[in-house]
């Protein structure tokens, strides 16, 4: 994985406040990150859960819609940091229409400049290898990506608020989302939004072995593991860093 100077600053950025909030086994996690994956893996992500979020207001000039099926976007000016080109980006975005899932895109003239991704029934979250079950009216956001020039603008909560009224329409009730624990402007997003956290998940893998560990409200709040071998797979191709993971932006 290509290390970048704005990755770097995002590090440092993301430590400085794990520092701040005495989170120092998020530190942990956040530094785990630098050894190679093929020998040491760690990821733990936090489920949040809600039933409503505020009515932001709509920034002007911005359209949101839900995609139809097959439709072919301008991905060109998309980021390509986990896809070989356009046409991958473009195909991604076809497999998941054409699985019942549900992509929602934020429109300025011809250019996407933001979108977000909607699951049912189950979500498998790759970052700690779980099929996130899913009630009959609980849908999960996820894949999340807002253009870095309107990160700190209302598109996001638009985008989100028009997704929300969208899926209501369609009998989902509640609303599920996650976030990697070290990135804390992610759960206060979720928070902020009216998320409340309902659990937490954890994958840990050292050369040939996996352990899982979590703890879900959905379980009972019980705490569950389950340990094997690591899947060969896993080895042979480490995992890619995503856009953003969960509910809220980057």
């Amino acid at each position: 994985m290509r290390i970048t100077t704005a990755k770097i600053i995002q590090k440092l950025r993301q430590a400085t406040n794990l520092v701040r909030e005495k989170d120092f086994g998020g530190l942990a996690l956040l530094f785990a990150g630098s050894i190679p994956k093929s020998i040491f893996y760690i990821s733990r992500v936090v489920i949040t859960r809600s039933q409503s979020i505020p009515n932001f207001p709509s920034p002007q000039n911005v359209l949101f819609r839900r995609l139809h099926p097959s439709e072919l976007l301008p991905v060109d000016s998309l980021p390509l940091s986990e896809w070989d080109s356009a046409e991958a980006l473009q195909r991604w975005f076809t497999n998941e229409l054409a699985h019942h899932r549900d992509g929602f895109v934020a429109t300025l003239g011809e250019k996407v400049i933001a979108y977000a991704w909607v699951a049912y029934s189950q979500h498998h979250i790759p970052e700690v290898k779980f099929n996130l079950p899913l009630e009959a009216d609980e849908a999960c956001t996820y894949k999340s990506y807002v253009d870095p020039q309107y990160r700190l603008s209302r598109v996001y909560a638009g985008l989100a608020k028009f997704i929300f009224t969208d899926l209501r329409q369609r009998g989902i009730r509640w609303f599920v989302g996650y976030g990697d624990h070290y990135n804390r402007h992610s759960i206060r997003t979720h928070q902020r939004m009216g998320y409340e956290i309902v659990g937490w998940i954890m994958l840990v893998e050292f050369l040939f072995l996996s352990l899982q560990l979590r703890r879900l409200r959905s379980e009972s709040d019980r705490f569950c593991w389950s340990f094997g071998l690591r899947s060969r797979k896993s080895l042979m191709e480490p995992y890619r860093e995503d856009y953003s993971r969960g509910l809220a932006p980057p």
